[in-house]
């Protein structure tokens, strides 16, 4: 595959449930089911989820198509409850989903390894993902996942400015999962492919080729740490460029197999729209790629 497919495959996880989208549950199955048999749905990962809402999913998508769903599945405060409550689930459903994924808050980390030891007894195929919150120094919830197939997961945006971290701790973070060998995803604020200001937030925005440009030049053995913080901030549309099987992010070309390091590093993000980040692919030439491009791939 090229860089940019390596780049985009299976990388947004559709969060059409929750704001500023927030659609009803059927109208929110339905887009994801548009998305999965459109030309771009390559780029389409798993549909998010929360536990108490997975009966009403099974009722509204039950009629649609019978591919198998994957889930990302957010887990609240009982987490041996929950537990329970998606094996049922997956009971009933009989091969109709799948919950490859978890989301997990944490506010503590006596708290994570209290889920941790939770999830000692769920098959080694679910990785959980765990958001900390966001005054704490990440560095101690990434260190205690080092080891484990977990992940953490950083909030990169929301509905006010306070909820888009800078790019100093944006690149502090990334670099502590690489260190720790740790992987992660990310969450809300991430519609568009580059960085740049919303005037209705009053605030700028992340994009996403930033930050999974990002994570490519953190496991490149060509681009020193220091650089990270200029590929988060570029919001230049020639700061970036894609040719086969090599890709360019200011100064620093990456190969496909870097690009491939970086997805392991950083798997996806979550949003609530696929419409935008596709219009925006577009937009800068990126779309359409070749028509062999498919998730998994």
């Amino acid at each position: 595959m090229s860089a940019f497919e390596v780049l985009t495959t299976g990388l947004i996880d559709y969060a059409g449930l929750f704001p500023p989208a927030a659609l009803s549950m059927r109208d929110a199955a339905l887009e994801h089911r548009r998305w999965r048999t459109r030309p771009e749905a390559w780029i389409v990962g798993r549909f998010v989820c929360p536990v108490g809402r997975l009966a009403e999913l099974a009722r509204e998508a039950g009629d649609m198509d019978e591919d198998r769903w994957d889930l990302s599945v957010l887990a609240g405060d009982a987490l041996e409850t929950d537990l329970d409550a998606i094996t049922s689930f997956l009971d009933e459903s009989a091969g109709r989903f799948d919950v490859p994924s978890l989301e997990i808050k944490v506010a503590s980390i006596e708290g994570l390894e209290s889920c941790l030891d939770a999830l000692e007894s769920v098959a080694d195929a679910v990785t959980a993902w765990f958001e900390f919150p966001p005054a704490f120094d990440s560095r101690g919830f990434i260190t205690a996942l080092a080891g484990t197939r977990h992940g953490a997961k950083i909030r990169t945006g929301g509905l006010t400015p306070d909820h888009f971290p800078s790019v100093e701790r944006l690149a502090a973070f990334i670099l502590a999962c690489r260190d720790a060998r740790v992987p992660f995803k990310a969450t809300a604020g991430l519609h568009h492919p580059l960085r740049r200001r919303d005037a209705k937030l009053n605030c700028t925005m992340h994009g996403f080729l930033n930050l999974f440009l990002a994570a490519a030049g953190a496991n490149s053995r060509h681009c020193p740490d220091d650089a990270l913080r200029a590929i988060l901030s570029a919001d230049d549309p020639v700061a970036f460029s894609f040719d086969g099987e090599q890709c360019r992010a200011l100064d620093w070309t990456f190969s496909a197999q870097d690009v491939a390091r970086g997805r392991r590093l950083a798997v996806s993000f979550g949003s609530c729209s696929i419409a935008e980040p596709v219009d925006d692919l577009h937009a800068l030439g990126l779309l359409p790629i070749a028509a062999g491009a498919r998730r998994g791939a």
